[in-house]
């Protein structure tokens, strides 16, 4: 038998080299480092317009079709400038930001939108993935609570509470069943009125959360939602607006989208909607953009709090979203249930090029249906050297076979799969350092959280990445004289961002600070065997 491993092929690590210097040190700036890391636009590329008083906000999104599970940029000019209270900004969100959030759905006709801008039901909307510690989840400050980030719709105290409980413009229809939905009074939560999530399949969830989980013996889960939570929702609370250097305001935001594999309660690029005949069809799914104004333009009347409290899906901050359909890929729809298939194992590299092809390869008449499963290199060519009853016939890895572990009476053939290469990836988001005065650098604090475009790497600062020269690498060690532990590491810097040779190349680093001294101090890599 002839066994097919196809390989990986990898090219050389490709570094962006740092520029060679002139003698004198510049003086840093702020942004030196570059604020810009939209990804670039597509051919489904869009721009949008916000209305009323977002009517200066316009809005871009890099793609809009084509899509997998991805990134996608949203950047934006026009908003007001992102404040704190009180009013200064230092990292938490007080007023003016933007929310997003992944939909499916078809506009409703009796949405009063609809004709302005057609979009889904705010009920079908992946958001309000609470956590149990708001003030350290989220950028609010821990001097007042908010229901920014919460599905919660009104609350008893409130001005508005009665007249959104009973109002017909607040009911909404499932498209998967034909159900009409109200909101929810959460007894349990102090009769807050919620809106309710409703999935793909028809599947209603009324109360996401139970606020007395740990007052119960024995003590009951927090969150009640089984299609999203905290920690799997790929929603957005908090973009922010800041000042460009050219004058006027902008704002960037990296939006995860999700498949129906990743967010069930969604099914986009999924063949799991019911009609009320019966059919199915691929959800239409949408990116929903909701801006927050001043907490005077959203908060009821009787709410005096120098902060937005309400949910992006309340019914006066819903009425300014933005819906911006989006086509998926279909995923998972297209092979039979029970057909035979080829089945491949290794790189995981290679598993969303193979996941991608499935579809179309299973649906030609005669077609092939595959199956991989993502295992490490040393498994995937275990999987040929010492293959057993049923196992997979080819495997995908990067570095090949050694000649002496083959049968050279049943040889191993090597087919080019995909192309990849080596890179240096980084995600910093931007934290005023403090001058002599223990003050945080003033032209820093505006692009306060704000991701860092370019950092110039150099061989040297590669190898010192990957050798354990760093400090912050052995936190909790102890680097006294008497201890011989670790003695290259006593004399040196904390991290990468503290390292003089890389300040020498990117000097807006001495205005910036880190707390996370172990992840500026080492890259994460694949395994040797890799």
């Amino acid at each position: 038998m002839l066994t097919m491993a196809p390989l990986l092929s990898v090219s050389v690590v490709a570094l962006l080299l740092a520029p060679t210097t002139t003698g004198a040190q510049t003086v840093p700036t702020a942004g030196e480092q570059g604020t810009n890391t939209a990804l670039p636009l597509t051919s489904s590329a869009v721009t949008v317009h916000g209305r009323g008083n977002f009517s200066g906000l316009n809005i871009t999104v890099n793609q809009t079709k084509n899509l997998e599970n991805q990134d996608i940029s949203v950047t934006w000019t026009g908003g007001p400038l992102t404040d704190a209270a009180p009013l200064t900004w230092n990292g938490t969100f007080a007023d003016n930001y933007l929310q997003m959030f992944e939909c499916w759905g078809d506009p409703q006709p009796g949405d009063p939108l609809d004709s302005v801008n057609p979009g889904p039901p705010p009920t079908q909307c992946e958001m309000g993935g609470e956590s149990v510690n708001p003030t350290s989840s989220y950028p609010i400050g821990s001097t007042y609570y908010t229901n920014a980030y919460t599905r919660i719709m009104d609350d008893p105290g409130w001005s508005t509470y009665t007249e959104d409980q009973t109002d017909p413009a607040n009911d909404w229809t499932d498209q998967a069943t034909g159900q009409e939905v109200q909101p929810f009074v959460d007894t349990v939560n102090s009769g807050q009125l919620v809106e309710p999530f409703v999935s793909v399949d028809g599947t209603i969830v009324n109360q996401q959360d139970d606020g007395n989980f740990a007052n119960t013996s024995p003590p009951q889960p927090f969150w009640l939602n089984p299609y999203f939570s905290f920690n799997t929702t790929n929603e957005v609370d908090f973009a922010q607006t800041y000042g460009a250097t050219s004058g006027g305001t902008v704002g960037q935001q990296q939006f995860q989208v999700d498949t129906g594999l990743e967010a069930p309660g969604l099914g986009c690029g999924q063949d799991s909607e019911t009609l009320p005949d019966g059919k199915t069809v691929v959800p239409q799914c949408w990116l929903v953009i909701v801006p927050r104004g001043t907490a005077l333009q959203e908060n009821p009347s009787n709410v005096n709090v120098p902060q937005v409290y309400t949910s992006p899906l309340s019914p006066s901050a819903w009425a300014n979203r933005i819906a911006i359909p989006l086509s998926f890929n279909p995923v998972g729809g297209s092979c039979s249930i029970g057909a035979n298939e080829t089945r491949i194992e290794g790189n995981e590299l290679a598993e969303t090029a193979v996941s991608s092809w499935q579809p179309a390869l299973c649906g030609k008449a005669g077609g092939t249906q595959y199956s991989y499963s993502s295992v490490s290199d040393d498994l995937a060519r275990g999987n040929i050297t010492n293959p057993t009853y049923g196992a997979a016939g080819m495997s995908v890895f990067s570095d090949p076979i050694p000649t002496e572990e083959t049968d050279p009476s049943n040889p191993v053939v090597y087919a080019p799969l995909t192309l990849s290469g080596v890179a240096v990836a980084f995600n910093i988001d931007r934290v005023p350092g403090t001058d002599a005065d223990g003050d945080p650098y003033p032209s820093e604090v505006p692009l306060q959280g704000t991701p860092v475009q370019n950092i110039y790497l150099t061989p040297l600062l590669v190898a010192k990445l990957l050798t354990e020269s760093y400090q912050g690498e052995f936190q909790g060690e102890q680097y006294t004289k008497q201890s011989r532990s670790y003695a290259w590491v006593k004399n040196n810097p904390p991290s990468i961002v503290d390292d003089p040779d890389f300040l020498q190349y990117n000097p807006e680093f001495t205005m910036l600070q880190t707390g996370q001294q172990q992840a500026a101090s080492t890259l994460v890599v694949e395994e040797s065997s890799s």
